[in-house]
């Protein structure tokens, strides 16, 4: 398959400044970036108009959270966890029980709700203040509407980056989404393994190449935040996920997001 790589380049960028994935793609040498398409099977889509139906699914479980914690905080167990009752109400309201098999409701042995409260956390939507959970202002001026929960989302996504390598493994993970729903993710994974190789990531120490492992691990963060908003197909531990609509309308929206709006690292 052969890619317009100019038509592509414009439409994330708005011609005064590089957008976020033109900052990480735009290293790849042009024969890299038409690989890089190939593996994908197309260039990552740019990003649209959006509807509160297209959005709802991604704001819903993020939204909850913060109506959850309400305006007084939530009391957190001695060792710092959810309560089990609100573990319970997550599984239930925001039908996770018909998607895992569930035996108990503790927050250490749950993965959907330790996801969505890591990304909550680093996405600044909530804090931890002593024994309490908080909401932050911005989240809950926003939790009511969905669009404006969203465009929080959307533009939250840099801040929580602790390293470059951090955001280019980010950014190439959420181009590979971009491409479309129905995309694998374990596919949009191995491709990022070989970008970051193509950009020319090493260790500083020995050289090496950084390993697939690695590559997931700063890779985490986008994965909670994807897991929390239902934009991936859960199967099961070892089978592939799909990218569902709204998790590449995300993607798409926070790869457009201008360079210098994403802060330094």
């Amino acid at each position: 398959m052969t890619v317009p790589l100019a038509d592509w380049s414009a439409a994330f960028g708005d011609g005064d400044e590089p957008s976020l994935a033109e900052t990480t793609l735009g290293r790849l040498r042009p024969e890299q970036l038409q690989y890089l398409f190939d593996l994908w099977g197309g260039p990552p889509q740019p990003p649209s108009a959006v509807t509160v139906a297209a959005v709802s699914p991604a704001t819903l479980p993020y939204s909850w959270l913060v109506e959850t914690i309400g305006p007084r905080g939530l009391k957190l167990t001695d060792a710092g966890y959810l309560p089990t009752a609100v573990v319970r109400r997550a599984y239930d309201e925001l039908g996770w029980t018909a998607q895992h098999a569930v035996s108990n409701y503790r927050e250490s042995q749950r993965v959907r709700i330790t996801a969505l409260r890591a990304a909550a956390g680093r996405l600044k939507l909530v804090e931890v203040d002593g024994p309490r959970l908080r909401v932050t202002a911005e989240a809950r001026a926003a939790a009511g509407d969905p669009l404006a929960m969203w465009e929080l989302l959307v533009a939250r996504v840099p801040g929580g980056w602790t390293s470059k390598i951090e955001r280019d493994v980010t950014v190439l993970l959420l181009a590979g989404a971009a491409v479309g729903a129905g995309h694998r993710r374990d596919l949009v994974r191995d491709a990022a393994v070989w970008a970051v190789e193509a950009i020319g990531w090493r260790s500083s120490r020995s050289g090496a190449v950084p390993s697939a492992r690695q590559v997931s691990g700063w890779g985490r963060h986008i994965k909670d935040v994807l897991h929390s908003m239902d934009a991936l197909t859960w199967r099961g531990w070892h089978d592939p996920e799909d990218i569902k609509p709204h998790g590449a309308l995300f993607a798409r929206a926070v790869l457009a997001l201008p360079a210098s709006q994403c802060g330094a690292i």
